[in-house]
């Protein structure tokens, strides 16, 4: 009787064990989607404004179920960004994202979900935003998913550009970019990749921007694609004027005005009006620059192109005082554009994405061994549980529950010594995150520096540091990486102290951090903004003072190393 009792626990246990597997292997099937939206989709490349008219004619009343009431949301931002109409909200595009994200067997729309999040986010002014969505994306894409892996670093690419990011990371996303879409073999993004890294790569690397840029046309008139045709002989012109080859730049410009109908933008004419000029063709080149409509530039690199091109006209003609003029304005809209603070949010937001990415990659790692480690458990415990039948007329039922017993407690101890482990790995990532972020901080002031000796060479070095610690210290929000860095080497002597004398400020706090990290007075003097570093000694007992302490400022920061 008791032997067979056993027999049936074993399988019962075996059952279960085929049906966990089951649910961790198991994957939902994708959904059957309204065939109207089907067809907007397979529209939104070669005809998004086709695609807009077929998804805005979908009522979302029409549609019952979630999944296609989600589908459309992520449609019409689609459909909408590639037509060119500017964001007014995230609304849609959240009811998308929150869906696919809660569903599974939607890999290829949740990526598409994320990047298009990404898009709303920077046409509503929100860049380090939008790349944390363009990062999730390119996680979460498949790795043969080609097209949106190219296409989402396309959008990383646009996003340092656009924002004059001078570190070289706009061309390494457009490489990563062009790498892909030429495997997903979609022509009409592959040429707009190679105009986007060819006019990049104008100054930092000729030889490739030229085989890039011409690629681009060639692909272009390939196509029949006179829109891309024209902004791919732009780019090319761009390059031209940059090696003085005026004369390719005259001829592109002349295969380009003897097209049917060309519509022409703006940089076009603004580029071969000045190679015109520079080879001593002014009146034509007046002529290029009379059909813009210029009351409508709005953007500063095409009035920046238009200064240097009228620039050029007066120098020929002979007008010396009007073409210096012209270049000193065109010198300092140059100078306007080019702001470090946008470039290094949107650097910094993209280094604590690939931190969290690969912080949920490890997280995901550990749950999978978790996964693993108890189905070898429960396996184990099958074939304990076998053994005991093999052997059960042998030994007696009460060692058999003592040996389970044992048995149980040495897993759980050994689980329980896993989630230990993890608890203090987690503190550790803790300290070296805050660490880190502040060592990124004070990056930025090295770049300060740097941007002081571009502005104005002629001032003193000591004058440079100066201004580049005033600016650091109307930035303060950038000590607090600083403070909680000392908060967690330092038993939280910031937040205590904040806590205990309300009356004490950020610079105080600055002051205890240095001192907590043996700052030299000399080196306290520079990051303090002092000219004099025995100024330190006596900021230090006024801070005292200020506290009430009964003791010197070194001796309180000391019973918290203690402590």
């Amino acid at each position: 009787m008791y032997l067979c009792i056993m027999n049936r626990l074993v399988v019962v246990i075996w059952l279960a064990v085929v049906a966990l597997v089951a649910v961790v292997t198991g994957c939902d099937r994708a959904p059957r989607y309204d065939s109207r939206l089907v067809a907007a989709d397979s529209l939104m490349q070669p005809a998004p404004d086709s695609a807009l008219a077929l998804v805005e004619a979908v009522a979302p009343g029409s549609l019952k179920a979630e999944g296609d009431r989600a589908y459309r949301d992520l449609l019409l931002t689609q459909a909408r960004y590639r037509c060119y109409i500017t964001a007014t909200s995230d609304s849609d595009i959240n009811r998308a994202l929150d869906y696919y994200r809660r569903h599974d067997g939607e890999r290829e729309k949740l990526t598409r979900a994320f990047i298009y999040k990404g898009t709303v986010m920077e046409e509503l002014g929100h860049p380090d935003s939008a790349m944390s969505y363009y990062k999730t994306a390119e996680a979460t894409a498949a790795p043969d998913d080609y097209f949106n892996l190219g296409y989402v670093n396309m959008r990383m690419g646009a996003l340092y550009r656009n924002n004059h990011a001078m570190d070289g990371n706009d061309v390494i996303k457009y490489q990563v970019a062009l790498n892909y879409l030429r495997q997903a073999e979609e022509p009409n993004y592959l040429v707009l990749c190679l105009i986007n890294l060819g006019s990049l790569q104008c100054l930092k690397n000729p030889s490739e921007a030229d085989s890039l840029l011409t690629e681009a046309v060639l692909l272009a008139e390939q196509l029949a694609d006179t829109t891309y045709y024209i902004i791919a002989a732009q780019n090319l012109i761009k390059y031209d004027i940059s090696q003085s080859r005026y004369d390719h730049a005259r001829a592109l410009t002349q295969r380009v005005m003897s097209l049917e109908a060309p519509t022409i933008n703006a940089p076009f004419y603004l580029y071969a009006a000045y190679a015109y000029a520079q080879s001593n063709l002014p009146d034509s080149a007046q002529l290029l620059l009379d059909a813009i409509n210029e009351s409508a530039l709005d953007n500063t690199i095409d009035r920046i192109a238009l200064l240097e091109a009228r620039s050029a006209i007066a120098a020929v003609r002979g007008d010396k005082d009007r073409s210096k003029a012209l270049k000193e304005e065109c010198n300092r809209l140059s100078d306007s554009i080019q702001s470090l603070d946008a470039p290094l949010v949107i650097i910094k937001n993209e280094k604590k994405m690939d931190e969290r990415l690969k912080n949920q990659a490890l997280k995901s790692t550990n749950e999978s061994k978790n996964w693993t480690f108890k189905l070898i458990l429960v396996s184990i415990l099958i074939a304990v549980l076998s053994a005991v039948v093999l052997f059960v007329r042998r030994k007696k039922h009460d060692k058999i529950i003592i040996g389970l017993n044992q048995l149980l407690q040495e897993s759980t101890s050994q689980l329980d010594q896993t989630r230990l482990s993890l608890e203090e790995l987690n503190k550790l990532n803790v300290k070296e995150t805050k660490l880190r972020e502040f060592l990124e901080s004070y990056m930025s002031l090295m770049r300060d520096l740097m941007e002081e000796c571009y502005r104005d060479p002629k001032i003193k070095p000591t004058g440079r540091i100066r201004k580049a610690i005033k600016f650091q210290n109307n930035n303060r929000d950038k000590w607090q990486k600083l403070f909680g860095y000392i908060d967690i080497e330092f038993n939280n002597i910031i937040t205590v102290t904040k806590d205990r004398y309300p009356q004490i400020d950020d610079r105080d706090l600055l002051l205890i951090s240095l001192t907590a990290l043996k700052f030299s007075y000399i080196q306290m003097s520079l990051v303090l903004g002092y000219a004099n570093a025995t100024t330190i000694g006596s900021s230090k007992q006024r801070l005292a003072k200020k506290m009430g302490l009964d003791c010197s400022l070194n001796e309180y920061i000391d019973s918290f190393k203690k402590s």
